[in-house]
């Protein structure tokens, strides 16, 4: 049976418009080091681009040895987390990486009560390119 309620309907974007991807999480410290992985499906949206505003400083981004920074709004499915047995709360400093790229970020904001009706849990993540 099919939810058609608002969380029904986000589940079902996720699925048929989501991108697969990772979390991992390290815990602890050497040599006792824990890793929690789960590989579930989300949105990944809004790519911006911070060498619009390093230009505006007056560097140039072409310059050799510059580095750009993307960040990106990623959002996932709490369940989806859950049934991975992933740890919850996604924490600041947990990686996400899109499979399909390689592309690795680091989580900078987990935002679990602002769309918590749905069911999921808003990232904004961050990456050098």
């Amino acid at each position: 049976m099919s939810d058609f309620g608002a969380a029904g309907l986000m589940c079902h974007a996720i699925r048929m418009r989501g991108v697969a991807v990772q979390l991992v999480r390290l815990s602890g410290y050497a040599p006792n080091v824990v890793s929690f992985t789960a590989d579930v499906s989300a949105l990944v949206e809004q790519a911006t681009d911070a060498a619009a505003d390093v230009t505006r400083a007056g560097i140039s981004a072409s310059e050799p040895g510059n580095v750009s920074q993307t960040s990106r709004k990623v959002t996932v499915l709490a369940d989806d987390l859950k049934a991975k047995r992933f740890p919850l709360p996604i924490v600041k400093g947990d990686k996400l990486i899109i499979k399909a790229t390689g592309d690795e970020y680091t989580v900078g904001d987990a935002d679990a009560y602002r769309r918590a009706f749905l069911g999921v849990v808003d990232l904004t993540v961050a990456g050098l390119k």
